[in-house]
């Protein structure tokens, strides 16, 4: 999509930024492992790809270790493209409800933290990192508004158990 901005920053002994060329090929290999593989969300594919329509139009953020290995990511579904929210996940919305289509707006998909990660501290700094990115594209490109489609499970765990942490975080860098 044009006109949308690029991010790019250093958080700690990470990179976090917009994925583009081998780094966006890398991203799809990642979450086939875990949207096919581990979650089972999505069909295996043979390539070893997940890959859909809305990569036409999205932006993914990613979070990278010092050898440029993607640890974390979220594609971004700006408002001129269709959101997954109004064709894969309506049935979560309020019959009524009119999902909001302004140039402010975007829809956070696919964010995911490496699976092989086992250490717990790791793993949240790294979904800490992935968030400031989506933060920060969200200031370099006027996004105000966000839609984001979670597990209730993961919405619960996270909020019981980071509550204090991510309080404790600035958010935009």
């Amino acid at each position: 999509m044009q006109g949308l901005k690029d991010v790019e920053f250093r958080e700690g002994e990470f990179t976090v930024r917009t994925l583009r060329e081998e780094e966006l090929k890398g991203s799809y290999r990642f979450r086939h492992r875990v949207f096919a593989e581990q979650l089972k969300w999505v069909p295996v594919s043979p390539d070893g790809e997940e890959m859909d329509l809305y990569d036409l139009w999205g932006k993914t953020v990613g979070v990278l270790g010092n050898d440029g290995t993607l640890l974390g990511m979220a594609r971004l579904l700006p408002a001129a493209g269709q959101f997954m929210l109004e064709k894969d996940f309506g049935a979560l919305l309020p019959l009524e409800y009119k999902i909001r289509k302004a140039s402010d707006t975007a829809e956070i998909t696919r964010l995911a933290v490496d699976p092989d990660i086992r250490d717990a501290k790791l793993s949240t700094t790294i979904l800490l990192s992935v968030l400031k990115g989506i933060c920060q594209w969200a200031v370099e490109n006027e996004i105000r508004y966000y839609y984001l489609e979670v597990e209730h499970r993961f919405l619960r765990a996270r909020s019981e158990e980071h509550t204090s942490e991510l309080q404790s975080h600035s958010f935009i860098s």
